[in-house]
């Protein structure tokens, strides 16, 4: 089932997107020649050089790894959690990167970023499990996204992981405060796409008519920009769609509401380039 952001910053204000995704939301890759792994006797600050320039290629294994070294050296690296986290987090490694940003606000409380990602990634834990379990998860992870939201109240992405985690855990009235108070808010084009895509879903699926929620659509239709796949995360929203699946199956809502929501998600990824989002399951 469901959201973050993103999106991440590489050396705080490069490799995290602080304000722009995450969801989902991920890395920003730099344009940079494959690195040599430093010898075992170098310091923290190189293993965590290596990590940034690994990450920013996509090499998450070795990006991990190099984290992994600095923070053997100096435990208090804020950058080599976060780095490493991203690195789990794309490999599927939930867990473990939850574990690394729990670190990040152990050792800086005021890392808004820090919240929001690891509400992210308990998002995206809840998609693999069970509803009842999935929703004791999305709660713990609303708690993550509301300190977020606090530390950085004009950060629009926090705002979007936010608004997708009460579609996910079906707060669909709240989901449309959310939508509706950030709309003209928005100022980044990339985050206006999220906003209309979460805020139609999140219309439709609180029982409104087309014309409370067709102004979304419209953005996504007219608007040109492309999102790098990097942007956002899917497995959330993915997981949100499959239960709604089930549920038309089950009767216990109407086709034509799923068929409204999957032609806003569809027009939304028509604005990605490649193949997509990194993180769709």
């Amino acid at each position: 089932m469901r959201v973050i952001r993103q999106f991440f910053r590489l050396l705080r204000n490069t490799l995290f997107h602080r304000e722009q995704r995450t969801g989902s939301i991920l890395v920003k890759p730099h344009r940079v020649s494959t690195p040599l792994m430093p010898s075992v006797s170098v310091d923290a600050g190189i293993w965590l050089d290596q990590a940034r320039t690994c990450s920013g290629i996509g090499e998450w294994k070795r990006a991990r790894d190099c984290a992994t070294k600095a923070i053997e050296i100096n435990p208090t690296l804020v950058e080599a959690y976060e780095i490493r986290a991203v690195a789990f987090r794309v490999m599927g490694e939930l867990d473990c990167a939850i574990k690394d940003y729990s670190s990040v606000v152990e050792i800086d409380p005021q890392q808004g970023d820090a919240w929001m990602f690891r509400g992210a990634c308990k998002t995206q834990k809840a998609s693999r499990h069970g509803r009842h379990e999935a929703i004791n998860i999305l709660n713990d992870a609303h708690s993550d996204y509301k300190r977020a939201c606090e530390l950085m109240p004009d950060n629009e992405r926090a705002a979007g992981a936010l608004l997708e985690l009460e579609i996910c855990a079906s707060k669909y009235r709240e989901a449309v405060g959310t939508a509706g108070s950030w709309w003209h808010r928005v100022r980044t084009v990339d985050d206006k796409l999220v906003f209309a895509w979460l805020g139609g879903i999140a219309f439709i699926l609180a029982g409104k008519p087309s014309q409370k929620w067709v102004h979304f659509q419209d953005f996504l239709e007219s608007e040109p920009a492309k999102l790098n796949p990097r942007e956002w995360s899917l497995a959330e929203m993915n997981g949100k769609i499959a239960e709604l699946s089930k549920m038309v199956s089950e009767g216990r809502i109407e086709e034509q509401r799923l068929s409204e929501v999957r032609n806003v998600h569809r027009l939304f990824l028509s604005h990605f380039s490649g193949d997509g989002p990194v993180i769709q399951q």
